[in-house]
Parts: structure tokens; C-alpha cells; sequence
């Protein structure tokens, strides 16, 4: 089984939510049409649909469903790759191997909530499923709150993404920090 098995689908829930994996064409097609859609209202971002095509094919593409409505999408890839898009932008880090990118969700008050729903899920999913245990990630600044609140930790390095004005952050973290105050948050609700 490598890193990234494709052994089970199992969706993983939450009492109003559902995370699904996303294996056929139509959800990685609503996928990217989400993340087009998030990507390009709120910061004006447009990517290279085709080399996003070929990292989603390559990773795994996370949905989060509130009923019927897609309400944020997130792809794991395994670190390093080919088409690690954090390789081009810092060095090699250490202890990593996986990096979770082009988290989105949907504009909204329940928007951060949505991110950080679809980042624990994703998590409890990703230990149960495979062999992947740490994960990096680069993000706006704003976001970096959203990644300590599931025990990711600021590495202290920057970088710049291409097009966008400000540097980014990079945070490292484990499924299993995750998993777990997802659980939690989710009990004390």
C-alpha cells in the first residue's frame, strides 16, 4: 500500500457534514469548479487548470458537503512530489510527508468553521486510510490562526507565492493533533 491508498472511500461525518474523497470525474470536476469559483471571488486567482488537474489526480481532493451544498474542498499530496507546488517555494522540510493545499471555502461566517471542519475530518480520514502521519502547508498570514487552532505550528519561514502580494506562511503540523481536537471540538458542541 503506498502513501497515498486508494483502498477505501469511506466518507467521514459530522452531524451536519459529510467529507467525501473524491474519485470520479464529476467530483473532481465540482472540486476544481469550487475552488475556481472561491479562488478567483475572493483574491482575484486564477491557476493553471491543467497543472491543477494533473495534482489532483496525483493527490487526494477532499469535499465537504453541508447537506447537499459543497462548503470547502482541500487536496493532500505526498511530500516531496513532482508536483509539489511548497518544493518550488522553500527547502526541503524535514519530518513532512504530505502537504496539504488550495483549502477553500465558501464565503461566509461559517467559512473558517467550514476550513477547519473539512482539515479535521480530512485528517481522521488520512490516518485511517494511510500511511501518512505529518503534513505541511502554506497559507496567508490571516489563516495562520486556523492552523495553530488544529496544532499546526508556524515554521518561522516565509515564501513568496507567485502573483499574490503578500508572503506567505508555512506550517507544519500532525493528523493526529488534528484528529484529535477535531474530536473534541466536535464533543463539546
Amino acid at each position: 500500500m503506498n502513501a497515498l491508498s486508494r483502498d477505501s472511500q469511506h466518507p467521514q461525518r459530522s452531524p451536519r457534514f459529510e467529507l467525501v474523497v473524491a474519485e470520479s470525474e464529476r467530483q473532481l470536476q465540482q472540486a476544481a469548479q469550487f475552488r475556481r469559483q472561491v479562488f478567483w471571488q475572493r483574491r482575484g486567482v486564477a491557476f493553471d487548470e491543467q497543472l491543477e488537474a494533473r495534482r489532483d489526480r496525483a493527490g487526494r481532493v477532499f469535499l465537504l458537503f453541508d447537506q447537499s451544498q459543497i462548503v470547502a474542498s482541500g487536496r493532500l499530496l505526498a511530500y516531496p512530489s513532482l508536483f509539489s507546488a511548497l518544493l518550488g517555494l522553500t527547502e526541503r522540510l524535514s519530518g513532512v510527508d504530505s502537504e496539504l493545499g488550495r483549502i477553500a471555502a465558501v464565503r461566509s461566517a461559517d467559512g473558517r468553521r467550514a476550513s477547519c471542519l473539512l482539515l479535521t475530518l480530512g485528517a481522521s480520514w488520512v490516518l485511517e486510510h494511510t500511511e501518512l502521519r505529518s503534513y505541511a502547508a502554506y497559507c496567508h498570514p490571516k489563516l495562520l490562526d486556523m492552523y495553530r487552532a488544529i496544532g499546526a505550528q508556524c515554521t518561522g519561514q516565509s515564501c513568496a507565492v507567485p502573483g499574490r502580494a503578500d508572503p506567505y506562511v508555512i506550517v507544519i503540523g500532525r493528523y493526529a493533533d488534528a484528529a484529535r481536537i477535531g474530536a473534541q471540538l466536535g464533543s463539546s458542541q
